[in-house]
């Protein structure tokens, strides 16, 4: 018997993340509903002016593949698809976790897959070249103040090609990317209106 049998643990399986002891996870193997799968971010492989209106269709066949849970192809914040046994460690020896399943933000604990294949097209079309970039911002940008209007992001982010980019690794862009399709670009700006270089 363990000395820690009846302490409470954290499950780390997804869609779960429930507290459990060692005792009643021995006793019954069913307990724990989580998806055993990783996340997929999907594509649209639209630019950002056609995702705006298609992303948000649920029946939308422009969209290359969805997101979804590699198990069961569910939404992210579906239940789990699986039931077995709870895993995870003891509730006073694990760090703190700033993001919980279904929050959104949780998504970032996923790496994204990204194959050698878009990885080449993004480097030949210049999606990370920092003068093609700068080039591109400062063409939008009005008064030169380093800032760009509310209504000439989705033009600049698909001269950006954000829609591109969201295929890459680093989840900050499909961050990005969701926050303009979503609208929720406007929050993260200082005065609602204008958007700035490094945003």
């Amino acid at each position: 018997m363990l000395d820690t049998e009846n302490d409470p643990r954290y499950c780390l399986n997804w869609a779960c993340e429930r507290k459990f002891t060692h005792h009643n996870n021995q006793k019954q193997k069913n307990l724990c509903r989580h998806h055993p799968g990783r996340y997929d971010f999907g594509h649209t492989g639209l630019t950002i002016a056609e995702t705006h209106s298609e992303y948000l269709k649920p029946d939308s066949d422009k969209i290359l593949w969805r997101a979804h849970w590699t198990c069961c192809r569910k939404a992210w914040d579906d239940y789990g698809c699986t039931r077995g046994r709870h895993k995870g460690p003891l509730v006073k020896e694990m760090a703190v976790r700033k993001y919980v399943w279904p929050n959104e933000q949780a998504m970032k604990y996923f790496w994204k897959v990204s194959s050698d294949l878009w990885s080449k097209k993004l480097d030949q079309e210049g999606v990370f070249d920092q003068e093609r970039v700068s080039a591109v911002f400062n063409h939008f940008q009005e008064r030169g103040d380093g800032r760009v209007k509310m209504n000439q992001v989705v033009p600049l982010t698909n001269a950006l090609k954000l829609h591109h980019a969201v295929c890459y690794k680093d989840l900050s862009f499909h961050f990005k990317f969701l926050d303009v399709i979503n609208g929720h670009l406007s929050t993260l700006t200082y005065d609602g209106t204008t958007i700035e270089k490094d945003l």
